[in-house]
C-alpha cells in the first residue's frame, strides 16, 4: 500500500487554510533575497558600466551569488517550519521563518551541504551542454533553445531527485535541537529508502495543475521559437505574470507534501517501534513468570 496516497485530501485542506499566510511568507523571502542580491551586485554593476572588467569582479560575483544562495537556503529552514506546524494545525507566525537565524551554525552546514549538490548538477549541466555545442555544433547552434531547455528540466529532475534524500532534514533539526547536521541528513536518507517514488508522486500530484502550467510555460516558448512573435505583448505578460503565480502555489503545496510526507513516515516508524517493544514484552514476560515461580518455589522448599 502507498503511504503516502492517503496524504492529498490533508495537502489540499491545508493549503486551502493557510495559503495567504504561506503566499506572503514566500513573498518575504524573495523580497529579502533580491533586496540584498541588488545591493550587492550594485557596485559591480557601476564597475562593469565603467568597462573596466576583469576576473576579479566575475569571482565576487560568483561569491555573492553564493551568499545570496545559502540565505535563501537558511529562510527555507524557516518555510518548512512553519508549514510543518501549519499541517499539524499548530501555531505558526512569521517569526518562525528566521528559525535559521536562530539555529545558525547547523542551518549555515545544512545550506552549504544543499548548495554543493546545487552546483554539482549545475556544473554537470554546463558541461553538458558545452560538449554538446563541440559535438554537435550545427544541430545545437540551429536548435539552442529546445537543447537549453531540455537541459534545464534534465536537471531540475536530476536536482529534485537527490533532493529527496534529504526531504526532511529541516524537520529533524528543528525537532532535535542536538542533533548533528550529518547525523539529520543520514537520519532523513533513511526515513526515505524505499519511499522515494511515492514521496515524487506525492509531490506531482501535490503540484497538480499548477506545476504543470508553469512547466508548460517555461518549455512551450522555447518550442515555438519564431511562432511566439504572433502573441501580444499583452498576451505574454499576461501568461508570465500566471505562471509565475501558479508556480509559487504549486511550492507552497508541494512544501505542505513534505511536512505530510514526514508525519506519515514517523507514524510509521513509531507504530513498527511499538511492535517491536510488544512483542520484547511479551518474549519477556514468559520468563518473567518462570523467575516467579522458581522463587515461590524456593521459598515454599525453605518453609
Amino acid at each position: 500500500m502507498n503511504l503516502f496516497k492517503p496524504l492529498l485530501v490533508n495537502i489540499r485542506r491545508c493549503a486551502a487554510e493557510n495559503i495567504p499566510k504561506l503566499a506572503l511568507t514566500i513573498m518575504i523571502i524573495g523580497l529579502i533575497s533580491y533586496s540584498v542580491l541588488g545591493a550587492a551586485l550594485a557596485p559591480l554593476g557601476g564597475v562593469l558600466a565603467s568597462g573596466a572588467v576583469n576576473p576579479i569582479v566575475f569571482i565576487a560575483a560568483f561569491f555573492l551569488l553564493f551568499a545570496v544562495a545559502i540565505l535563501n537556503n537558511i529562510l527555507l529552514y524557516g518555510f518548512f517550519i512553519m508549514v510543518h506546524l501549519m499541517y499539524k494545525k499548530e501555531r505558526a507566525v512569521l517569526g518562525h521563518l528566521f528559525t535559521g537565524f536562530r539555529d545558525f551554525s547547523r542551518a549555515l552546514k545544512t545550506a552549504l551541504f544543499l548548495i554543493t549538490i546545487h552546483l554539482f548538477v549545475s556544473v554537470t549541466a554546463s558541461l553538458g551542454l558545452f560538449f554538446a555545442d563541440f559535438f554537435t555544433t550545427a544541430f545545437f547552434t540551429k536548435h539552442i533553445d529546445i537543447c537549453f531547455t531540455a537541459v534545464v528540466i534534465l536537471s531540475l529532475c536530476v536536482l529534485a531527485f537527490l533532493y529527496l534524500h534529504f526531504a526532511f532534514v529541516w524537520f529533524l533539526l528543528y525537532e532535535n535541537p542536538k542533533l548533528k547536521v550529518m547525523q539529520a541528513l543520514r537520519k532523513s536518507s533513511a526515513l526515505m529508502k524505499k519511499k522515494r517514488f511515492a514521496f515524487f508522486l506525492l509531490c506531482v500530484q501535490s503540484g497538480s495543475f499548477y506545476l504543470a502550467f508553469a512547466l508548460v510555460s517555461l518549455i512551450v516558448p522555447p518550442l515555438l521559437g519564431q511562432k511566439i512573435g504572433t502573441f501580444s505583448a499583452f498576451t505574454l505578460s499576461f501568461i508570465r505574470v500566471l505562471s509565475t503565480l501558479f508556480l509559487y502555489i504549486s511550492l507552497i503545496r508541494i512544501g505542505i507534501a513534505f511536512a505530510a510526507a514526514y508525519e506519515a513516515v514517523k507514524s510509521e516508524q513509531n507504530a513498527e517501534n511499538s511492535k517491536i517493544q510488544s512483542a520484547c514484552n511479551a518474549l519477556s514476560a514468559p520468563a518473567d513468570t518462570q523467575d516467579q515461580s522458581a522463587h515461590t518455589n524456593s521459598g515454599d522448599t525453605d518453609l
